[in-house]
């Protein structure tokens, strides 16, 4: 009888184990869906985050490029005041130094071997010999001790 209960203890305990592990599979299960849920739901946070990110990089880009357009029409405006300030004392300077200016151009530019030049004011007329000359004139608003 001592063998006999033995085995059917074993026997119980085993069934008990089973049981127990039935359950835990269960609850591994629910575990197992609960974290797919979450990790599921982040990834959605983190695209809806993403996605904001990128819309105010667009929107930041955009605004920079508004203020780069602003800045570029302010200082090119400005230069074409100076230039306008400084053409006409070009013919009065040049001509107290010999010279005789026929011509001025403002914003002269070309393409020289594929490189864009932008001339302030170029003059055109006659040095005290007589000889034609053209005068390429730089202007600006603020000089650095390099010019």
């Amino acid at each position: 009888m001592n063998k006999r209960y033995n085995i059917d203890k074993i026997l119980k305990g085993i069934e008990e184990l089973k049981e127990s592990q039935k359950k835990t599979d269960e609850q591994l299960k629910r575990t197992d869906a609960e974290i797919d849920k979450l990790a599921k739901e982040a990834d959605e946070r983190s695209k809806r985050t993403d996605d904001e990110i990128d819309r105010l990089t667009k929107k930041t880009d955009a605004e920079i490029e508004k203020v780069n357009k602003m800045v570029g029409d302010l200082t090119d405006g400005w230069g074409k005041f100076v230039e306008g300030l400084v053409e006409p004392a070009i013919w009065v300077l040049f001509k107290r130094l010999g010279y005789k200016i026929n011509k001025t151009l403002q914003r002269a530019s070309s393409n020289v071997n594929g490189r864009n030049l932008e001339i302030d004011i170029l003059a055109i007329g006659k040095n005290r010999d007589g000889e034609d000359i053209v005068l390429v004139i730089e202007v600006k608003s603020n000089l650095t001790i390099r010019e």
